[in-house]
């Protein structure tokens, strides 16, 4: 597989020299990897970039678990967004347990609309990566920074802002929720049985997830008006668990009473009756 020092290559396809970007640049700009479904011991995991200003290449080294961890990264698929880009390399050395991966829009020629835009408040996947885990992973992800070749986690773009192009290069901030527990993950949603019930102090609402999905979990009262929200955002494939403590969104403690915990998911939607005892 082809290697790349991705400075050297950006300034020969840009034609100019990489600056560093002025600090108005960096917000709004990062890496994030997401577990997107998994059965035993494979896991599928979404790479997704969100930037600030249109990028021209990414260079994107990760270390996926220890040396003598029992994981492999199997397959990289490129999603179709950076489909027409020029290059699209990854270097995988599953015995030191890295990769990196270089992409440029454009090499030895000039062609419009293929930068990767500003998505806004959307992020946009550029990968998906296929793991096979057959023991723990001790390590969590986390990017990293060779010399020979050079590689750090790196935005390229063109700085358009004096009139000139200007090739710029910014950090963008990485992070992973990415959490390898070689075990099946669930094939459906559902809400279990909260515990303990009736309860006095505080009841568990454990929950499945069979892909990372955004997760809606509230507490109403036997009238179906709503008392606490407990979650509204995403979570992982994978057995979760979250705790009400028998108290409103206010921070006061309810009166004793059923309740209902309240679990929707796209179009699933299921509940649970919980009996408080002051």
């Amino acid at each position: 597989m082809r290697r790349y020092m991705f400075p050297t290559v950006a300034c020969l396809f840009l034609g100019s020299a990489i600056l560093s970007a002025n600090p108005s640049f960096q917000s709004g700009n990062s890496v994030r990897l997401s577990v997107m479904g998994s059965e035993e011991h494979s896991y599928g995991v979404a790479m997704f970039v969100d930037n600030a200003v249109a990028l021209d290449g990414l260079d994107i080294p990760i270390r996926f678990a220890a040396p003598s961890d029992a994981i492999v990264l199997e397959e990289v698929e490129w999603a179709p967004r950076v489909a027409d880009w020029d290059v699209k390399e990854a270097t995988i050395d599953n015995n030191a347990k890295t990769a990196i991966f270089t992409l440029i829009a454009n090499v030895g020629r000039a062609r419009s609309g293929v930068a990767l835009k500003v998505a806004g408040d959307q992020t946009t996947e550029i990968a998906r990566l296929t793991f096979r885990v057959e023991g723990p992973v001790t390590v969590p992800i986390t990017t990293f920074a060779t010399r020979r070749p050079t590689h750090q986690l790196t935005y390229i773009f063109n700085d358009w802002s004096t009139g000139v192009p200007i090739v710029r290069e910014i950090t963008p901030t990485f992070e992973s929720s990415v959490v390898f527990a070689n075990k099946i993950v669930p094939g459906s949603f559902e809400l279990h049985a909260p515990y303990p019930n009736p309860f006095n102090a505080e009841v568990r609402a454990d929950f499945s997830v069979p892909v990372r999905s955004r997760i809606q979990l509230e507490v109403v009262n036997v009238l179906g008006q709503h008392v606490r929200t407990l979650a509204d955002e995403p979570f992982d494939a994978g057995e979760q668990s979250l705790v009400w403590d028998g108290r409103n969104d206010q921070g006061t403690a309810v009166a004793s009473g059923s309740y209902f915990l309240r679990m929707r998911a796209g179009d699933f939607e299921s509940q649970r009756k919980v009996l408080l005892l002051r």
